[in-house]
């Protein structure tokens, strides 16, 4: 039965990216958490590419009660924020620190090793909260969004038919790519976790000479805590059980959301009817 099988059975997986992300309130001299950082993130290859500003336009309304354009005024204000990229040698993961959020994005496509993640990703959390001893935590989540090519005929192979219901299954001769369907759920709450999962399914075909007709497939589950974030964490083990737990509501949303016969497929680590976006797992 599919409800049987464990996230570790897996010995391939469907991911195309994954982010880590802590969200806090403004720190202004996060320069000073960077600096501590670099002698530590060079340890594990990774190094500063990038030292970068973005401009965040807030908008005041002077008085909302008042709704006549002749006494309706806006104030408008622009707040730089600055943002610290370290890549990898791989260029496969990149760690974004910034005054607001601090967070992994990981190429599942070229590198898959999560826990390995998870691990640095809350030893620099800990870091920042004794750093910052005031460090207001907003919200701490896992995002994994998956993606598969198949044939038209196996797209119901893949996933459950009420993943998307009434897509037709027919021969097409149509070249051009056009989005099909797509459906978003916000604030989906599963195990005291939230969730927010967008599913798309896109029309194509196989290869610019190929007419056979092809689904792009995307899942993409997004986990978090936000209003039940802790104030502070006890140590990295309590950061890192946070990101397990949610992970481990992710997989039972995915499963939910696939076939028996392609879970099967994911054990055994490789499916026939799947023409992009298999890969094998690291550590899952």
């Amino acid at each position: 039965m599919k409800s049987e099988i464990n996230r570790k059975d897996l010995t391939a997986n469907i991911l195309n990216k994954v982010i880590i992300r802590l969200d806090f309130l403004r720190i202004v001299n996060i320069q000073e958490l960077v600096s501590e950082l670099q002698g530590y993130l060079s340890t594990l290859d990774f190094f500063l590419t990038n030292q970068d500003f973005v401009n965040d336009i807030e908008f005041q309304i002077n008085d909302p009660e008042i709704l006549s354009t002749d006494n309706f005024s806006v104030k408008k204000s622009i707040k730089r924020e600055q943002i610290y990229n370290f890549e990898n040698t791989n260029n496969t993961v990149e760690l974004a620190i910034s005054e607001n959020f601090i967070a992994f994005n990981i190429d599942c496509k070229r590198e898959y090793s999560l826990e390995k993640y998870i691990t640095i990703f809350s030893k620099i959390v800990i870091l920042a909260q004794k750093k910052f001893t005031f460090i207001k935590f907003i919200r701490i989540g896992l995002r994994k969004i998956n993606n598969i090519i198949c044939k038209d005929e196996n797209l119901y192979y893949c996933f459950e038919k009420d993943f998307l219901p009434d897509i037709k299954i027919q021969t097409s001769e149509i070249r051009e790519i056009r989005y099909m369907k797509r459906q978003a759920l916000d604030n989906l709450s599963y195990n005291k976790h939230l969730f927010n999962i967008f599913k798309i399914i896109q029309e194509g075909t196989l290869g610019n000479k190929n007419t056979e007709r092809a689904f792009n497939a995307i899942l993409d589950i997004d986990g978090y805590l936000k209003e039940t974030i802790p104030e502070r964490f006890e140590d990295y083990d309590d950061v890192k059980k946070t990101i397990i737990g949610i992970n481990y509501d992710i997989f039972d949303i995915f499963k939910s959301m696939i076939t028996y016969n392609f879970a099967n497929d994911l054990i055994k680590g490789e499916s026939n009817k799947v023409e992009w976006g298999i890969n094998k797992n690291d550590k899952i």
